[in-house]
């Protein structure tokens, strides 16, 4: 895994930050714009959704993953998130657990704050997240054994 270049860093925050323009928020008016750099160099964007349904909106952190993911992309070098607050907020539990699913442990989370400044975090501390489906992924994916719901 390769960091980004400082070109491909000053779009991702440029894309990030105009991403969050996107979001759809008028029952929180919390707005979040996320980011992913792809390994071919390409961005992704997206921006948070909300419903009525409260739980039926989708972060931004989600919608760009699932739209690199549908579109055929697998291997990310980063992915960044801005809000509109200070300090920078950082991924929910579900988005956490979302790029533990598609994305290299040690993939950098870039957080960015309202006025651009930036905090990384590393997604190698989704294990401590989410212990146990960490651990439960981890055992499907490194040891290649079925994990049942009784096992």
């Amino acid at each position: 895994m390769r960091p980004p270049t400082k070109e491909e860093f000053d779009q991702l925050r440029e894309k990030t930050l105009a991403a969050r323009e996107s979001a759809y928020c008028p029952y929180s008016k919390f707005r979040v714009g996320a980011c992913l750099l792809t390994t071919s160099g390409s961005f992704i964007t997206g921006a948070n959704v909300e419903n009525a349904s409260y739980p039926a909106g989708i972060c931004a952190e989600r919608t760009a993953l699932v739209k690199a993911i549908t579109e055929g992309h697998k291997d990310f070098v980063c992915i960044a998130v801005a809000t509109d607050i200070n300090p920078a907020a950082s991924p929910c539990g579900i988005c956490r657990q979302t790029m533990r699913e598609f994305c290299d442990v040690g993939m950098p989370v870039y957080m960015f704050t309202p006025d651009g400044k930036i905090s990384g975090r590393m997604i190698c501390q989704s294990k401590q997240w989410n212990r146990a489906a960490w651990h439960e992924l981890e055992r499907t994916r490194l040891m290649g054994e079925h994990v049942g719901a009784f096992a």
